[in-house]
């Protein structure tokens, strides 16, 4: 499993690894009933070619959605 980052959307933060970075700033969480969009901007550092997968985890105060695979592509 891989390392897990934290961080809060909205905040001016950028969360990276030798891999990719995300800047929270920009990122969105848009709830509508008991669904919500999360739109997560990656950046992929240029040494980080090839197969790609996007994986997911949300957690709550008494729950958490486990890891999901969302996406896949090839860069």
């Amino acid at each position: 499993m891989p390392r897990l980052i934290a961080g809060t959307p909205g905040a001016n933060a950028i969360l990276q690894n030798s891999q990719c970075s995300v800047s929270l700033s920009v990122t969105t969480v848009t709830p509508a009933g008991n669904n919500f969009t999360v739109s997560v901007p990656l950046t992929f550092t240029a040494a980080f070619a090839g197969a790609k997968q996007v994986w997911m985890y949300a957690a709550g105060s008494t729950a958490n959605s486990g890891c999901h695979q969302l996406g896949s592509w090839t860069r």
